[in-house]
């Protein structure tokens, strides 16, 4: 059986000020935590998280990242 997931929706918690942020991508999760490290260093204010960590003079470090839904294409089930 292989399941492909194509989509994760994630939380993000700042756990200085309990600020929570929603966000999903298509990516590997790791993939997108570069994406937000990258938009809180070049200040991005296209990125909620990033405008936030940036304005309160937090760290990325600051939150905690967890999966809340993963969206799978089983289209490929017994394709094995």
């Amino acid at each position: 059986m292989l399941l492909h997931i194509y989509k994760l929706n994630y939380l993000a918690t700042c756990k200085k000020c309990k600020v929570q942020y929603v966000g999903s991508t298509s990516n590997e999760l790791k993939v997108r935590f570069r994406n937000h490290k990258s938009a809180v260093l070049r200040n991005k204010t296209t990125c909620e998280l990033a405008v936030h960590i940036n304005r309160v003079e937090h760290q990325l470090s600051d939150f905690e990242f967890i999966v809340i839904e993963k969206v799978v294409n089983d289209s490929e089930v017994g394709s094995h």
